[in-house]
């Protein structure tokens, strides 16, 4: 089913509060590859009560792994999907503005219901209290993902270089974009200097 996007003033979590806590702590991790959104996810999961922790479980009941970190890069792995085409989310996954404007405007940068991910979050935050199982799954992985993804500065960048795709150039034995270098090379560049490239112990000291 494709976005439904809802209108900016109605209230995003009122009737999901254990999802409050998870988007305050999405800023702590800066490169959202898969290991990034694990990492997102996997925070978040530790700062949710017991009994959001049971909701979370009962909602993805019939995933692989029912966990925030399980489920956090299913937006990205769909994207090639032969059974399910969800082409329609490719545009929710960031939003563009102006070359360097410092403000983001609704009606200039996201002119068109369900075209940008900040309409995206407002929908499937809604969405989850939609009583039916299958619904509120695919909210709640497409809501993990989309939180960590505008934690992920250029998925919220200028139109111009689309994102920092356009921006290309070499960094400790990196070469490829500035949006790419952001995704996975510089979490996995901290992790190897700083934590014995242990995922976990990064985790830890966050």
């Amino acid at each position: 089913m494709g976005p439904r996007a809802l209108s900016s003033q109605r209230s995003v979590c009122g009737h999901m509060k254990w999802l409050v806590s998870f988007s305050a702590l999405i800023s702590v991790v800066m490169s959202w590859g898969p290991l990034g959104h694990s990492l997102i996810g996997s925070i978040a999961q530790t700062r949710l009560t017991p009994r959001a922790q049971h909701k979370v479980r009962q909602i993805l009941s019939e995933s692989r792994d029912p966990t925030l970190a399980g489920i956090a890069s299913w937006a990205d792995q769909i994207k090639g999907s032969r059974t399910v085409d969800y082409s329609w989310a490719a545009q929710l996954h960031f939003v563009n503005t102006k070359s360097w404007a410092c403000k983001f405007t609704p009606v200039v940068d996201c002119p068109k219901l369900g075209s940008c991910v900040v309409d995206a979050i407002a929908n499937y935050s809604q969405r989850l209290a939609i009583n039916d199982k299958q619904v509120q799954s695919e909210a709640l992985k497409f809501l993990v993902h989309f939180v960590g993804d505008v934690h992920q500065p250029l998925h919220v960048a200028f139109k111009d270089d689309r994102g920092g795709n356009n921006l290309r150039g070499n960094w400790a034995g990196f070469r490829g974009s500035l949006h790419a270098l952001w995704d996975a090379p510089l979490l996995r560049k901290r992790i190897d200097v700083d934590f014995q490239g242990r995922p976990v112990s990064y985790e830890k000291y966050l």
